[in-house]
């Protein structure tokens, strides 16, 4: 809306467009971006492809295999700690990686095991 506020509809320079804040338009490198948008733009359909394949199979074999409530819960608890514990994981092995934020107001921004 800011865009069409602006009498700019199709321009990225807005700071609502994306909002990741201003950006700054460079009309030099505009065709050069384009192959890297056509790669990305095919590895993401690709993968989106991918996870709806495997979130197909896996229903498939869910619904053949996981049946009694307890085996439900079971399934749902393993896949709560096998993803809390690898962002866990990661988190902890970039434990060294952290610097120190200077700021004025610290109490209000805390990092995570840093």
């Amino acid at each position: 809306m800011e865009s069409l506020v602006n009498g700019a509809p199709f321009s990225l320079s807005a700071s609502a467009t994306l909002k990741f804040g201003t950006l700054e338009v460079n009309e030099d490198n505009g065709f050069l971006d384009i192959p890297a948008m056509i790669v990305i733009g095919a590895v993401c359909g690709l993968l989106g492809a991918f996870f709806i394949f495997v979130n197909i199979k896996m229903s498939i074999w869910r619904k053949k295999n996981i049946t009694k409530n307890y085996q439900k819960l079971l399934e749902a608890s393993f896949f709560v700690l096998a993803t809390t514990g690898v962002f866990f994981l990661v988190c902890w092995m970039r434990r060294d990686s952290c610097h120190k934020i200077d700021l004025d107001y610290e109490d209000e921004e805390v990092q995570f095991y840093c």
